[in-house]
């Protein structure tokens, strides 16, 4: 007699929030960046500080941003699994904005190779950050709304201005 080996399928539903960040309390001010164990020792650059009370808010945006220019240009379209179908950030530059994936790889610049130490070429993308906008720069760590690190302390009426400059940089002129 012949036994068959029955297989089994299993499939896990993931809520859309199950992998996201809490929130943090509200009113929580920016402070000196701690990062996780990970992104300290595998991960890229990281800036000062992280966005206390605005994570979730800049989050949102950057990943707004980024669902919109990998429908401009899909051929281009950063994809991954935790951060969701746009949560890894897309290559893009224009005259107000940038953004960059995280980057995985190694050093271009040869600053790593070098007998004496030297600074990265800026355009060296294990220090590029993920988002520039003017003097604004913020990173974060495989995916958008993980690990994410400003250069400088802001408030949420500077951000609005931001992403709203962002967004009208992609829109044509009518």
């Amino acid at each position: 007699m012949s036994r068959k080996k029955k297989r089994e399928e299993v499939v896990v539903v993931v809520p859309q929030n199950a992998l996201s960040v809490p929130r943090p309390p509200k009113g929580r001010k920016q402070q000196q960046y701690e990062p996780e164990l990970g992104q300290m020792m595998f991960g890229n650059v990281y800036d000062e500080f992280d966005l206390g009370e605005h994570e979730q808010y800049v989050a949102r945006k950057l990943y707004d941003l980024s669902e919109t220019l990998g429908k401009m240009n899909p051929e281009e379209q950063a994809h991954g699994l935790l951060g969701g179908e746009w949560g890894y950030g897309q290559d893009f530059k224009n005259d107000v904005f940038e953004m960059h994936h995280y980057y995985w790889g190694d050093c271009t610049c040869g600053a790593e190779e070098a007998e004496e130490e030297r600074p990265h070429d800026p355009t060296c993308p294990i220090v590029l950050p993920n988002f520039r906008c003017g003097e604004i720069e913020i990173r974060w760590y495989k995916y958008i709304g993980r690990g994410m690190t400003i250069n400088q302390k802001v408030t949420r009426k500077e951000l609005k201005e931001i992403f709203q400059k962002c967004r009208e940089s992609l829109t044509p002129a009518s």
